[in-house]
């Protein structure tokens, strides 16, 4: 017998994970120290970035500044009034928030050397190029108004990027289909404490997709279900559509994997690590996979904007 899961029945409720960034600029005078520090402050993730984010490598890769003073939009793809540009390396960090609200981060900064970026300076932005931004913002001042600040051509500037991934905390709830079986499901976040499992360095197809079996049941989100894992055999992503903001996997347990005893597959844990999250499906009742079956199970993701109060910066 061949499991053959109808791809519309199998389709679990989409969870959907939320991108927050941040910047801060620093202007440093040699030999004297750091004369401007804004602190931190959001940005507007820009559609074009929302679309980059599942399929481009360097998405942070470039920072930018200019002197242009109109408010961000969703449709923006580079800076009002370019400056200047750099992606001069200067020190990555990832990790994970430990306790609530939850959410892991990856923080780069950028050098613009001595008069690089001199002049008057009043947004920021960072992409993969000057007309492909992920992100864009004015300088905000520590009011949240918006800001100028003025480099000197002896100054050197430092700009940094947060991008955080907040996971969902609330349980989904769906009936599908399995081979003419009827499951409850329950669809939760899993080890979102995880900067691996959670970093948001987007390029789905270049993440490390990491699918497992058990035969116990899901656990706290920031755990993984119970039991030893079995690993699947394959997954087939499948081509990013743009403007959805979502995507899914194909995920297969070929004759000899998958199969986690004679009670059968109570929960799967399900992710793009390193990209969009990580998950944990439980399904009852369980799928009675053997070393007679072929089980596809296919896993949708989403992604989208979360807005940070002051309080969350």
């Amino acid at each position: 017998m061949i499991y053959l899961p109808r791809f519309q029945d199998i389709i679990l409720p989409t969870p959907v994970a939320r991108m927050a960034g941040l910047f801060r600029l620093r202007v440093h005078k040699p030999g004297i120290g750091t004369r401007i520090d804004t602190g931190w402050f959001p940005n507007l993730i820009t559609k074009n970035g929302l679309n980059e984010y599942p399929v481009a490598a360097n998405i942070y890769n470039k920072f930018f500044v200019g002197s242009g003073s109109t408010a961000p939009n969703e449709n923006d793809t580079s800076l009002e009034q370019l400056v200047a540009e750099t992606n001069d390396f200067g020190g990555d960090v990832t990790g994970a928030q430990s306790e609530p609200p939850y959410y892991s981060y990856f923080q780069r900064t950028r050098r613009f050397q001595a008069g690089e970026a001199a002049g008057n300076l009043a947004e920021v932005g960072v992409g993969d190029a000057a007309n492909n931004l992920f992100s864009r913002a004015l300088i905000l001042d520590e009011n949240g108004d918006p800001t100028t600040i003025t480099v000197l051509a002896d100054e050197v500037l430092d700009v940094s990027y947060e991008i955080r991934l907040y996971p969902p905390t609330d349980d989904l709830l769906k009936e599908v289909t399995i081979s003419g079986q009827l499951h409850d499901t329950i669809t939760r976040a899993s080890r979102v404490t995880s900067s691996s499992f959670w970093a948001p360095f987007g390029d789905f197809d270049n993440s490390v997709s990491y699918n497992q079996a058990y035969s116990g049941d899901i656990q706290d989100i920031t755990s993984r279900p119970a039991g030893s894992g079995y690993h699947s055999s394959s997954v087939a992503f499948q081509a990013y559509s743009a403007d959805s903001f979502e995507r899914v996997n194909a995920v297969t347990w070929g004759l000899n994997n998958g199969n986690v005893g004679a009670s059968g597959i109570r929960s799967i844990m399900w992710n793009e690590r390193n990209a969009n999250g990580s998950y944990q499906t439980q399904y009852e009742p369980r799928i009675l996979k053997d070393d007679t079956k072929v089980l596809t199970l296919n896993f949708k993701t989403a992604w989208a904007r979360r807005v940070l109060l002051p309080g969350e910066y």
